[in-house]
């Protein structure tokens, strides 16, 4: 294992440096603030291949034009072009422009934020000692990653945390988790079956009574009705909290039956993740409306140092508005605004 530290006057320049030096994989350790800046030690279990060529950053496509802040009047035409544009079911759409209307009168950003609040819950998620909590969703969502990125926030936040993965078939389904919590030293556990998860549990409960354990599952075809009963056994054998991972800029149709098979077994939360790499987010907030999910946190990066972004539904409005650098306005980016 490999650790450096990094020092700079902001939290986004020490982070710039770690990718530069460490690589995609490497992991936060610790951070401190003074008054000097920040001081970030990473690891990461080897050394990193060297930088790629640079290429030039693909530009996004154009988005749609809104008033400025303070234009109070006539912007209604402006949000239709905006939900159509994110490819909104028909149905929801005519909800979103209804609950729009209510709010006539305040800028669009805010009209957009209070719209939201009122056909969506927003629910952080929490990975505390008493619960357990489960990522499930379809294959290549980002389940592990999102795994490591809550690991790595509880290891920096100084609370100890375990993984369990359920992911015990696919070929390199274990090692790819075994890399993040080595270089963590977190301990990891794998669990073939319901009763093998109770006694991981259990395992982990009795080294430490207040660790926060994550669980990590297979990639889910939600059209399988042989996957959802396996997840449901799953699910149903221990007391633990569910979250559907979800890459945005997929069919909102795909997202819908997705989000409404999860629904079905007890999933509660939603992750969005490749927020970074799409444009379009309506298949995200069908998905949450369909299956009754309340928003959770969201992913701007693969980079597991860079951890998961709280949403909230002024956050939501401004990824809506102004794509993945709006949400970075959210108060969870504070730091690494600064």
């Amino acid at each position: 294992m490999r650790l450096r530290t990094f020092h700079a006057e902001t939290m986004a320049e020490a982070m710039s440096q770690l990718r530069k030096e460490l690589g995609p994989d490497a992991i936060i350790v610790s951070n401190q603030t003074s008054r000097r800046g920040v001081r970030v030690t990473a690891a990461v279990e080897q050394a990193p291949p060297k930088p790629a060529a640079e290429t030039e950053a693909v530009k996004p496509r154009s988005r749609p034009r809104t008033r400025p802040q303070g234009d109070r009047t006539g912007w209604q035409p402006e949000t239709v072009t905006l939900i159509r544009h994110h490819r909104v079911p028909e149905a929801l759409q005519y909800r979103l422009e209804k609950a729009l209307k209510s709010f006539d009168g305040s800028d669009l950003d805010q009209a957009l934020s209070d719209a939201l609040e009122t056909l969506y819950q927003f629910v952080p998620l929490t990975v505390s000692a008493h619960r357990p909590l489960m990522l499930v969703g379809p294959p290549g969502a980002g389940k592990t990653v999102t795994t490591a990125k809550l690991a790595t926030q509880a290891k920096i936040e100084g609370r100890k945390v375990g993984v369990i993965t359920t992911d015990t078939v696919r070929a390199g389904g274990v090692d790819q988790l075994e890399a993040f919590t080595r270089i963590l030293e977190v301990p990891l556990m794998a669990a073939e079956s319901p009763a093998g998860l109770t006694r991981a549990v259990s395992r982990l409960k009795d080294k430490h009574d207040d660790i926060s354990i994550i669980i990590d599952t297979p990639g889910l075809n939600p059209f399988d009705r042989a996957e959802i009963a396996d997840l449901r056994r799953f699910v149903d054998g221990i007391d633990v909290s569910t979250a559907l991972v979800l890459p945005a800029g997929g069919d909102a149709d795909e997202a819908v039956e997705i989000a409404t098979a999860c629904s079905a077994i007890g999933v509660r939360q939603l992750v969005g993740t490749r927020i970074d790499a799409a444009r379009r987010f309506g298949g995200l907030l069908a998905a949450a409306d369909a299956g009754a999910l309340a928003f959770s946190e969201i992913s701007l990066s693969p980079y597991v140092s860079d951890g998961l972004i709280r949403l909230d539904s002024a956050a939501l409005a401004k990824l809506l508005m102004h794509g993945p650098s709006g949400a970075l306005s959210s108060p969870a980016m504070e730091m690494i605004k600064q």
